[in-house]
Order: structure tokens, then C-alpha cells, then sequence
């Protein structure tokens, strides 16, 4: 799955797969959105001129895992969705 390049395009794939009657499940649906979060978080990141280094440093995990959160191949842990919540947060408020 190729990385979203905007928000838009985030959302709009992640609400394809809510429609998805796999995914039917409040835990799915959870999980869906977390991965929700954690890419726009990232890509609101990359916006504010961070990279996928400067994340995975700043989170405490390493590039790829930075990158999996972004394909929404992998969903963060709830500390990291946290942790990068709150990075998102000083870089917006900075």
C-alpha cells in the first residue's frame, strides 16, 4: 500500500475500509482509527518540516516503524500513538 500524500487521501482510504463489512467490529474500528491518527499526525509532522528520522527518534522506534504507521500497515502502540500525539502537539505549538 503506498503512503497517503495528504490527509484527504488518509481519510478517504480509511473510510473505505470502514465501510468494508470486515471490519465490523468496535475493536476493528479502534484500531482503524488509531492508524487513522497516527498518519495524520505524520504527515502533519512532515508539513512542519520534520522527517521520518527526526519521528522515529523523537517516539523511540526506528524509521521503519515510522513508515508502516504511515502505509497503516501496522498500528502504534497505544504509548507511541501518545508520545506521537504529543511531539505533533510541541511542533504545532512551537
Amino acid at each position: 500500500m503506498a503512503s497517503p500524500k495528504t490527509i484527504k487521501e488518509a481519510v478517504s482510504k480509511t473510510l473505505a475500509l470502514l465501510a468494508d463489512e470486515d471490519y465490523a467490529s468496535a475493536e476493528d474500528i479502534y484500531i482503524i482509527s488509531r492508524k487513522l491518527i497516527a498518519q495524520v499526525n505524520i504527515l502533519e509532522l512532515y508539513r512542519l518540516g520534520y522527517t521520518r528520522y527526526d519521528i522515529a527518534r523523537e517516539v523511540g522506534v526506528d524509521e521503519k516503524a515510522v513508515r508502516m504507521w504511515l502505509n497503516a500497515d501496522h498500528c502504534p502502540s497505544l504509548e507511541h500513538a501518545i508520545t506521537l500525539e504529543t511531539l505533533y502537539q510541541r511542533a504545532k505549538n512551537a
